[in-house]
């Protein structure tokens, strides 16, 4: 009975020992990386180590119960001894022959049961020698592992600790450059505030001009009336002094609108080809009544019309420089008296576009009549002389191309995936979308499926 129940006991405890490995292997797959979890992990194992202690002492008591049942049984051996020699004593009477046989019987029977306690005990000590072992083993490699996931939980904490560092360094370097970049934008803010006061007093310098030309106009238009009427007074006077009989009292009459009130524009011989699209039009138009009546309201022959565009493409539209054109007239104006060595460098068909290609384009003022000059092209001025019609123009346009850069950059990144999306191992091609939605990450396969809660 003894040898099965310490048969049933160590099968428990076995069954215990393994189910605990299971839990721990458990426990082992479930780990997470936190700090905290490693902390209640350690307190769990420290419990279970406190579990296994009472066990192990358990066990411990169990094992002085079982010598007490030895010591019983020796006891018992001893009553069996002293029994046996009552016995012996009392068949002493007996004869010798039973009494031998008696006696070797009851020997017999003694050394079995004591071998037979002995197998046992010895039996039961082993077991419980092997499982203290399996569970010291087992404690050990819990302490083992426990410690590992401490070292872990620390190297963990050291890692989050450098990646803090570094975050703050790569904090510090970002508003380090926020700062330099709002410097530097301060100093073109002041900048461009300094450059819009040029501008201003460039402004008030051309108002001024302006109204200086208004008076000279002015004060010259007068004088060609006061002219006007003088040689209209001399006229009379020299009819009175041929007719003297005849007195006029009717005032003298000066048509002022036959005067020429315009003046003509040294741009009129600009090249057709030179010319913006409305002053061509205007230039067709002119030879059409309705566009341009004749008489006396109109200048001759529509000049004052074509000054007016050139006053326009000269004065108001921004025009630059042109070293081919100036290159051009030196040479037609008196190049071919000096050494012919010399001819090739102003060749018409020299240097071609070759300012608009290298950005080399100079601003000419308004009304510039000393050198040549062009109209900025609208297609090919570089960028680089965008800052020549403001500092905001040639940002804009800056960022613009910048923009556009870094669109076609995360277009050309995200093709693979449009056309993944779009594909037929995608949702089935994504039918019944809009085509301007196809390409995105929309999925068409759905599966409603029950809620597990």
């Amino acid at each position: 009975m003894d040898q099965k129940e310490s048969s049933r006991r160590s099968s428990k405890q076995k069954k215990g020992s393994s189910s605990s490995r299971e839990n721990a292997s458990d426990n082992e797959r479930d780990g997470a990386d936190i700090t905290d979890k490693y902390a209640s992990e350690i307190l769990e194992s420290q419990g279970r180590l406190d579990k296994y202690t009472a066990e192990n002492d358990h066990l411990l008591d169990e094992v002085s119960n079982l010598r007490l049942q030895i010591r019983e049984m020796k006891n018992d051996r001893s009553e069996l001894v002293r029994a046996h020699h009552e016995s012996m004593s009392l068949l002493a009477q007996v004869s010798e022959e039973k009494l031998v046989e008696f006696k070797s019987k009851s020997e017999l029977e003694a050394l079995e049961s004591k071998s037979a306690q002995e197998e046992a005990l010895r039996t039961v000590l082993e077991m419980m020698e092997k499982d203290c072992e399996d569970r010291v083993a087992e404690l050990d490699a819990e302490l083992a592992r426990v410690e590992t996931d401490r070292e872990r939980a620390i190297r963990l904490q050291l890692e989050a600790a450098a990646k803090a560092a570094e975050e703050s360094a790569r904090k510090q370097e970002v508003e380090e450059a926020a700062r330099l970049a709002l410097q530097k934008l301060v100093q073109e803010r002041q900048e461009k505030s300094q450059e819009i006061g040029h501008l201003t007093e460039r402004e008030e310098q051309l108002k001024n001009e302006l109204e200086r030309t208004k008076k000279l106009a002015e004060m010259e238009k007068n004088a060609a009336i006061q002219a006007a009427e003088a040689i209209a007074e001399i006229d009379e006077s020299a009819e009175s002094s041929t007719t003297p009989l005849v007195e006029s009292k009717r005032p003298p009459v000066v048509s002022r609108r036959g005067i020429k009130t315009y003046q003509e524009s040294p741009f009129l011989d600009d090249p057709f080809n030179d010319m913006t699209y409305g002053r061509r039009i205007a230039l067709k138009l002119q030879n059409y009544s309705w566009y341009q009546p004749r008489g006396t309201h109109w200048d001759f022959n529509g000049l004052g019309l074509q000054s007016a565009w050139a006053h326009f493409e000269h004065s108001v539209l921004p025009r630059y420089i042109s070293k081919a054109l100036a290159s051009r007239k030196n040479a037609s104006v008196g190049l071919d008296d000096d050494d012919d060595d010399d001819d090739w460098l102003y060749s018409p068909g020299q240097n071609k576009g070759s300012q608009e290609r290298t950005g080399d384009l100079q601003r000419a003022e308004p009304g510039e009549s000393e050198s040549p000059t062009k109209l900025y092209s609208t297609l090919s001025t570089p960028l680089s002389q965008m800052g020549d019609f403001g500092l905001g123009v040639g940002l804009y346009f800056s960022s613009l191309r910048a923009i556009a850069l870094i669109s076609l950059v995360a277009g050309l990144i995200n093709l693979p995936n449009i056309l993944y999306f779009a594909s037929d191992v995608y949702s089935a091609n994504q039918p019944d979308v809009n085509f301007l939605l196809k390409g995105s990450a929309l999925c068409t396969e759905q599966v409603w499926v029950p809620c597990p809660t």
